[in-house]
């Protein structure tokens, strides 16, 4: 359960991070201006603010401390304010997690499995509370600083948490961010044990809202629900 968890945690905060990458335009590279880091978060939140949902394919790689190998995922996500996400992917297997809200649920279609939980565990996660709002909190979490002296015509911030008695899943988290638009261009998350996940989208569409039944919870004939949910009214599959 404990990895699934992290998995989870992980999965969430890339998501509230792509709100930030969402672009209203074409993006030009050009020198890297100079920006205080208050101003720039500003900036970042004000991004944050103008999204309320989109879809978009995504590509999610993620590096193995222990193997020293890299796997990549790859897939649609669907997300919409406030609190409801959904990832499909495609590869390495079909699998897919979503949340509604009240709960939260990973389907395995290879395992004829669904692990149905309450979303109050995920969203408690002192890791994801420290995104919920946007960056505008960022400094009050993490320790944030712009690395300098790097190729790129953006912004690298590097965060780490202030607290490690919070039980951050994470050492620590770089965002690139372009100098023209202010929006988060990949994110990346490397944990205690050396395991690196990088995010990024492509194909973004942004829409006012989206279809209420891609958040919805539907058990296909033969998949066992593993459920840890308090006054869970999903029924049982036949």
């Amino acid at each position: 359960m404990r990895k699934i968890t992290t998995l989870l945690t992980i999965i969430l905060l890339s998501c509230v991070i792509c709100f930030f990458y969402i672009e209203s335009g074409t993006a030009k590279t050009s020198t890297r201006k100079s920006v205080n880091l208050r101003t720039l978060i500003n900036k970042m939140q004000k991004r944050f603010d103008e999204v309320l949902a989109f879809q978009a394919d995504f590509i999610q790689e993620t590096y193995s401390g222990a193997t020293q190998l890299t796997s990549t995922g790859k897939g649609k996500l669907y997300l919409q304010k406030p609190r409801m996400m959904r990832w499909d992917y495609t590869e390495p297997e079909p699998q897919s997690f979503v949340t509604d809200r009240a709960k939260t649920w990973l389907y395995i279609p290879s395992e004829k499995k669904i692990l149905l939980d309450d979303a109050k565990h995920f969203f408690d996660s002192p890791l994801v509370k420290s995104f919920l709002d946007g960056p505008k909190n960022l400094t009050k979490y993490f320790k944030v600083e712009v690395e300098k002296g790097v190729n790129y015509a953006g912004y690298i911030l590097k965060l780490v948490p202030r607290n490690q008695k919070e039980q951050f899943d994470v050492e620590e988290i770089r965002l690139w961010v372009n100098n023209r638009q202010y929006q988060i261009e990949t994110v990346e998350t490397k944990d205690y044990l050396g395991n690196r996940n990088k995010v990024k989208l492509m194909n973004i569409k942004v829409v006012k809202e989206l279809p209420t039944d891609l958040f919805t919870l539907t058990v296909p004939k033969g998949v066992i629900v593993e459920r840890n949910v308090v006054n869970d009214s999903t029924p049982p599959n036949k």
